[in-house]
């Protein structure tokens, strides 16, 4: 009778060992999904939540250039091609009342890792003035606010090159000249950019 007992009871803890070991294999594989359905929702989330900042970002920069276009001293480079070599154009507008610009491109090629754009503001007897490296958006675009230089610095236009380092030989994308802007024109040409 001792003997029955024991077997059974080996049985049975065979048995409940084995649908123990199946259970922890079951909630590994469900824990392992949903750590990978974890993760990926996080990937969305860092991506909507970039989306969002540039979202916020171009809303700002366009405030910006109204602002910087109804101002009275207003003026606009548009940026394009030399020779027309591509589909990537631009448009700067700076006040120098306000020390302020913004500049919005589009189309803009990706470029090879090691190649950055910057940007140089251009002046009729002084040598190009680096104002800021670019980062294009996957889709080519731009959009941010910029400082002006030094206040006895005049600024007759702007270039974007591409070089691997902040150097103003590198490869022109974009130029462009001031142009005056009255204020009621402005308002109509940003629409258009």
């Amino acid at each position: 009778m001792a003997l029955a007992l024991a077997l059974a009871c080996a049985i049975v803890a065979s048995e409940f060992s084995t649908e123990l070991l199946e259970r922890t294999r079951h909630f590994h594989h469900r824990i392992g999904q949903l750590s990978s359905n974890l993760a990926t929702m996080r990937g969305k989330i860092a991506t909507d939540d970039r989306e969002i900042a540039d979202m916020r970002n171009a809303v700002e920069i366009d405030d910006d250039l109204r602002r910087i276009l109804a101002a009275p001293d207003a003026r606009l480079i548009r940026l394009a091609p030399p020779a027309r070599a591509s589909q990537a154009a631009g448009v700067i507008a700076f006040s120098t009342t306000l020390r302020s610009a913004a500049i919005e491109l589009a189309g803009m090629p990706a470029s090879a890792p090691d190649v950055a754009l910057n940007l140089w503001w251009t002046g009729e007897k002084r040598a190009p003035v680096l104002a800021v490296r670019l980062h294009p958006t996957k889709a080519g675009k731009v959009a941010l606010r910029l400082e002006l230089p030094a206040a006895d610095q005049s600024i007759h236009g702007a270039m974007i090159t591409a070089d691997s380092t902040p150097q103003v030989n590198g490869v022109i994308v974009l130029k462009g000249e001031v142009a005056a802007v009255p204020a009621p024109a402005a308002k109509a040409r940003h629409r258009g950019i």
